[in-house]
């Protein structure tokens, strides 16, 4: 199958409430395959509220760099069908370290049910979220595919466009309402699409069945998770997983082949007993034979001698 891939991402600041000291993020991967779907929401100092919002007062809202409109995303023969092969979303700490302080949440909603109208308090309840340092370090989110609609290639937009699904995201809290605390945020997915007006198609190599099966089985719920850890540690434990399962299904094929050359020796040495089996026969019949005529030959000698 010809399709193409390219990269999408969207940068910016987000800040807590100066009024509730509430701050957060929500991020929508498959937006970013436009440049007019809004990818990601997140507060502004001028926010009054304490829960997740996907729009209204205070609120700002980033849209992806990639080339296609939405429009261009349809069923119809000519226009373009989609999907996401990756995403993420890093956050990270930007004020001085005389105000750092606070709460950073993170959460990955595991059926990608939409975290709008949540508070610190349900992020924090739910089991894949995780509480991370505050610090200059990057607080990453990865995205993992929770049912086949996710792997499947697609023209339409889940929820579009009065109900959008923004089901990774941050949520903070800051330790003073003086000077709320500041963060920059990064997020980008890898899309890919097919259509037969999309121009510079090449080989796909995404195996939804077979390799990102064995992604979701050995690292669902180590990639759900958010992490502090350096943005390639995730891909490489999840390639270091894969390679296990590897090398097991390939120890395994040795195995069976091993059997099998033991069972073709075994095979070949039956044989062999079979054909000298064979030749003991003949030899036999042959004696037997060389018996029966010269039993005659010694009766009639007797006779002579008598």
């Amino acid at each position: 199958m010809l399709t193409r891939r390219y990269r999408s991402y969207s940068k910016g600041n987000f800040t807590c409430s100066s009024a509730t000291q509430f701050g957060f993020i929500l991020f929508e991967p498959s937006y970013l395959a436009t440049n007019d779907l809004l990818a990601v929401v997140a507060s502004t100092s001028a926010y009054a509220g304490t829960t997740t919002t996907a729009g209204g007062a205070g609120v700002a809202a980033f849209t992806g760099n990639a080339e296609y409109p939405s429009t261009a995303f349809g069923d119809l023969p000519s226009q373009i069908q989609k999907r996401v092969v990756s995403a993420g979303i890093r956050v990270r700490y930007v004020g001085t370290n005389l105000n750092r302080g606070g709460q950073l949440c993170g959460l990955h909603e595991p059926d990608h049910n939409p975290l709008v109208g949540q508070s610190f308090a349900d992020f924090d309840a739910q089991t894949q979220s995780a509480r991370l340092p505050v610090g200059k370090e990057w607080s990453t989110l990865l995205f993992n595919p929770s049912s086949r609609r996710d792997l499947e290639m697609s023209g339409t937009f889940f929820n579009l466009p009065t109900d959008p699904v923004f089901y990774m995201g941050f949520v903070v809290q800051s330790p003073t309402s003086t000077d709320p605390a500041n963060y920059e945020f990064e997020a980008f997915a890898v899309i890919e699409v097919e259509g037969r007006n999309v121009r510079g198609k090449a080989p796909s190599h995404v195996d939804p069945t077979g390799f990102s099966a064995v992604h979701a089985v050995a690292t669902t719920d180590v990639l759900m998770r958010p992490t502090q850890a350096p943005d390639g540690h995730r891909e490489l434990s999840m390639l270091q997983a894969a390679g296990h399962y590897l090398g097991t299904m390939v120890s395994k094929a040795g195995a069976l082949a091993h059997g099998a050359v033991q069972l073709a020796e075994t095979a070949g040495h039956v044989m062999q007993a079979g054909r000298a089996v064979a030749r003991g026969y003949q030899a036999t019949r042959g004696a037997a034979q060389a018996a029966r005529y010269a039993l005659p030959l010694v009766e009639t000698m007797g006779m002579l001698t008598l």
